[in-house]
């Protein structure tokens, strides 16, 4: 292991700098840069940026460890380059930091690139910095584009031409936009001083020309400020068990080629790569939804398998059809189907994941995977309203093992429908009794999740053409009350049925358990939920009308005198039973 500095080793002739394909792509988020700079500032004169391995070949240094540390020092550099190249007295010191870390001076090759699939990106947004960084605020956050064109950068006039496609772009768009805003903050000798410390920054750098050994040293090693995920340390793994067995360079190289289309998927989808992993692992293992260590039990799967050939294939075999599972989730995460887009809002797919993934790797056919899709929806919505998590987990392992071909499911889906409806066998816990009273059961199903999802559905059954998301209408969903909270004692008028009857009590409002009963609540903008609070029910009634939402709308069609408008329990008893017919159809078993 040798130290040096980041100088030293950017000044070694004729080499550049790689991310492998294999590795994983730029993730480093703003609580890393923010370290970054904060490190830089506790620092005088010295300055650690830590250990490095490499491994070399021919005139490229392949980054096996440090990848991240050494993506977010090329990116600062190129911002603080950008930033002083204003001061022509500057002009010297600017050229020779760019020939040594940005581009080489005679062959003009970039002398830092990223992983291949984002490299195109890297070198316009960093290398090049020739786009504009520019958000557009009336579009949402994934409508926010790179503007190709300096000049243009009024928002009317963004060039949609090069958008962010994966999520390692679009964390490189981030630290450059990061880093603008923070260094823009600093004078000129301060931002030479950062570059000075970190020119001569101290690391350790370790250099391997042979790739087995490389992927030994590989496996214990860390990122600082980011640590290994399973699945990096499963590869490592794997790698080091090919090692051990005398595996071959080509053997090697094979695992390298298979993470290299899992990395590739990763940085497209939303779900977390361990998550997809745990996943992949109750699909295919004896322990299903009762897994709780998938690192632990895939190593002792691997420990029980002989010390030769046979485990080396059966390493590839898991690899491979890991990557069909990251394959599918790339997939479903698109599936543009109604029914998927329903299973996607009821935020719990880590039910739904295991069986579509073996659904997938059996070859079920696409038609039975769509009704395992409703299937899934319609037991998680059951599931989020009643709760109990082991006895979905266990009933739901039961279809797991027994997956086997498409007889096997469909058999499965069946007996599941008939059970839950007829109230007898294992699944009688979600039967349609048990959910409807914890509908009416005040409070809990307020602070359930599955309030919102209900009323989502219910805003689409009022839709010629149903939008297909929250986020169609709503920036940041919350639950707004009709009849507010804190009863209104200061308006003269506040337009709201009793909410204590002390003699009736099934009659008040907040007495008869109905104040957090769905007829009384609505999904709302939060902000435009904070603004109303427990204003009069005539002046939030206005705000509804002119709402886009169908529900919002649609409250006046429940109150009698439309011109002295009260919202009392007779409104928040025909609204919840309206609401209830469209659960029903939700629930139906027959439409599966």
């Amino acid at each position: 292991m040798d130290v040096t500095t980041i100088k030293q080793l950017f000044k070694i002739e004729n080499v550049r700098f790689k991310i492998p394909d294999y590795q994983r792509a730029y993730s480093w988020k703003e609580e890393h840069w923010k370290q970054f700079l904060e490190d830089l500032n506790e620092c005088d004169n010295y300055f650690y940026l830590g250990q490095f391995i490499f491994e070399k070949k021919d005139n490229a240094y392949f980054v096996i460890d440090g990848q991240q540390r050494l993506t977010t020092l090329i990116i600062f550099l190129r911002v603080a380059l950008n930033i002083l190249k204003n001061d022509p007295n500057l002009n010297k010191f600017v050229d020779d930091i760019f020939n040594i870390y940005i581009e080489d001076k005679d062959s003009r090759q970039q002398k830092f690139e990223t992983v291949g699939y984002d490299n195109d990106i890297f070198l316009k947004l960093i290398i090049n910095y020739s786009n504009v960084i520019y958000e557009d605020k009336s579009k949402t956050e994934s409508q926010k584009v790179i503007c190709e064109d300096e000049s243009k950068k009024e928002p009317s006039r963004v060039i949609c031409e090069n958008k962010l496609i994966t999520n390692s772009q679009k964390a490189i768009c981030k630290a450059r936009k990061y880093f603008e805003e923070n260094l823009s903050k600093y004078s000129i000798d301060k931002i030479k001083s950062y570059i000075y410390l970190l020119e001569e920054a101290n690391i350790s750098i370790q250099i391997i020309n042979n790739k087995l050994m490389a992927t030994q040293v590989f496996a214990y090693q860390n990122d600082r400020g980011l640590k290994l995920s399973n699945l990096e340390i499963l590869k490592a793994y794997f790698m080091l068990q090919i090692y051990k067995l005398n595996g071959t360079e080509k053997d090697i190289n094979k695992i390298n080629t298979y993470f290299k289309d899992i990395y590739q998927n990763i940085t497209s989808i939303n779900e977390n790569e361990d998550n997809v992993l745990n996943y992949y692992w109750r699909a295919i293992s004896n322990q299903g939804y009762n897994s709780e260590n998938t690192l632990d039990e895939v190593k002792e799967k691997f420990k029980k398998l002989p010390n030769d050939k046979t485990k080396i294939d059966e390493i590839n075999k898991f690899i491979e059809n890991l990557i069909k599972a990251f394959n599918l989730v790339y997939k479903f995460e698109r599936n543009e189907s109604l029914d998927a887009k329903h299973l996607r809002q009821l935020n719990n797919l880590a039910l739904s994941y295991p069986l579509l993934i073996k659904a997938n790797l059996l070859g079920i056919n696409e038609e039975l995977i769509s009704r395992l899709i409703k299937f899934l929806e319609n037991i998680t919505f059951r599931n989020k309203l009643r709760g109990g998590r082991a006895r979905i987990n266990s009933r739901l392992n039961n279809i797991l093992k027994d997956l086997k071909n498409d007889q096997s499911l469909e058999k499965q889906i069946e007996r599941v429908k008939n059970e839950i409806t007829s109230g007898q066998g294992e699944w009688w816990y979600w039967r349609n009794e048990e959910i409807f009273g914890i509908i009416k059961n005040d409070g809990y199903f307020y602070w359930n999740h599955a309030c919102n999802y209900l009323l989502w559905r219910y805003e689409q059954s009022l839709w010629n053409k149903p939008p297909l998301s929250v986020k169609e209408l709503i920036d940041q969903e919350s639950i707004e009350h009709i009849a507010p909270e804190t009863e209104n004692n200061k308006d003269p008028a506040p337009g709201y049925g009793i909410y204590n009857d002390e003699k009736h009590k099934e009659n008040g409002i907040v007495s008869g358990e109905w104040l957090h009963y769905v007829g009384n609540l609505m999904l709302m903008d939060l902000k435009q939920n904070s603004s109303l609070k427990n204003k009069p029910f005539k002046e939030k009634l206005d705000v509804y009308k002119t709402n886009k939402i169908s529900h919002h709308q649609e409250i006046e069609s429940f109150v009698k005198d439309k011109q002295n408008p009260i919202w009392d329990l007779d409104c928040i008893k025909a609204r919840g039973e309206k609401i209830l017919e469209t659960m029903k159809k939700i629930l139906d078993m027959d439409k599966i």
